[in-house]
């Protein structure tokens, strides 16, 4: 069902390896094993059993290996089955790349801290949330976490003993917390975390 959908002449010409590729999960093993099963297809409770290699390979412009072949007294008898297989899932991989970019393309956007600042005047808030207050409050973060760092005892673990140690460990989870408050603030903002550097 799923190969003849593939293959319907109201399909775009690309959809069976736009197909793959989707159910490749961009593993060359993992697409290896669905060749595997479509090549291997059974068909024997069909009256004209289709030539699924040929099909396959018309279509993807990529050679696929058919299974008799292999087998003793085939052409590729000496051959591995499986690696040629193999192959051919990297060609459809490699093949599927134009697709996986403009799929890509279509699903992400990229927002810079010029976008978000824009964003901000565009929507002419004021007061707590104005781009120069939510700066103003990212850089008084920032200097809050500074300080909280500067003040860890770094050698407080070793010479404290396991009390020291929770102790110390319970800081630094504390002005990692700080800063990670800080640069969301920062970001908020429209400026990432350049308020570190400029602060």
């Amino acid at each position: 069902m799923l190969l003849g959908l593939c293959i319907a002449s109201w399909q775009p010409s690309t959809f069976l390896l736009e197909v793959l590729v989707e159910m490749s999960h961009g593993d060359v093993r993992v697409l290896a094993n669905v060749l595997m099963s479509l090549l291997n297809l059974r068909q024997d409770r069909f009256s004209n059993p289709l030539d699924i290699p040929s099909l396959m390979s018309s279509h993807l412009g990529i050679k696929m290996p058919t299974r008799t072949d292999y087998l003793a007294g085939g052409k590729f008898a000496s051959q591995s089955f499986y690696r040629d297989v193999h192959t051919s899932a990297m060609l459809v991989l490699a093949a599927g790349h134009r697709y996986l970019a403009v799929r890509n393309h279509l699903q992400v956007v990229y927002h810079g801290p010029g976008a978000i600042m824009a964003s901000v005047q565009a929507k002419g808030e004021e007061g707590e949330n104005s781009k120069d207050e939510l700066e103003r409050r990212a850089r008084i973060a920032v200097r809050l976490a500074d300080a909280a760092g500067h003040a860890l005892d770094f050698a407080a673990p070793a010479s404290n003993g396991s009390n020291g140690k929770a102790s110390a460990s319970h800081d630094f989870e504390r002005v990692a917390g700080l800063y990670e408050e800080a640069f969301a603030g920062a970001c908020e903002a429209g400026h990432g975390s350049s308020y570190y550097h400029a602060s």
